[in-house]
């Protein structure tokens, strides 16, 4: 509010948008549109609220240092990011520790390298391992002793089935390969 009702003047000022959009990222739809692609302005908004973003000029979604704050606040911000970073395995990853449902906005090459998913499910792993023990040991409701599929596995296949078919396999066969134990 203190921004939508400042004079013009104040909305182009770039230290007082700064100290506003700190505290408040989404009053970034205020700012003069000479700031709305200002990359500390839009920064300091999307570390506040990553939903500023969307008041930011096009292009700062481009920015790797802006998508990369965006995903720390909320992993699903990666949905927003241009192809270029979805690929980008740090950022998937940051995204995919944020919230393990980002990985389905990671591109499509990501989804047939070994390497990257098992790290996303050793990730994955680490952020599951202080729930309860019925998700990690799920055994007695899957049939004929095989393990059950948690949601973040089914995450990652559905992921792979919708992102690429011909390469999903190399994801699931990953998930199931019988000498590690996902769970």
């Amino acid at each position: 509010a203190i921004l939508r009702n400042a004079p013009d003047r104040l909305k182009a000022d770039k230290g007082f948008v700064l100290a506003v959009v700190e505290r408040c990222g989404l009053a970034l739809s205020f700012a003069d549109t000479s700031l709305l692609s200002d990359r500390d302005v839009v920064l300091a908004a999307v570390r506040q609220d990553w939903n500023a973003l969307s008041h930011a000029a096009s292009a700062c979604s481009s920015d790797r240092q802006v998508m990369l704050a965006a995903v720390r606040s909320d992993g699903h911000a990666l949905r927003f990011a241009p192809s270029h970073l979805r690929s980008d395995r740090e950022l998937v990853l940051e995204a995919v520790s944020q919230s393990g449902h980002a990985f389905q906005y990671a591109d499509p090459c990501l989804l047939s390298d070994k390497e990257f998913v098992l790290t996303v499910v050793q990730t994955f792993d680490n952020i599951l391992q202080p729930a309860s023990e019925k998700i990690h040991n799920n055994r007695e409701s899957a049939p004929h002793g095989h393990l059950a599929p948690s949601a973040w596995t089914a995450t990652i296949q559905n992921a792979a089935l919708r992102q690429q078919p011909s390469d999903s396999w190399k994801a699931t066969d990953l998930l199931h390969d019988e000498r590690r134990e996902i769970w």
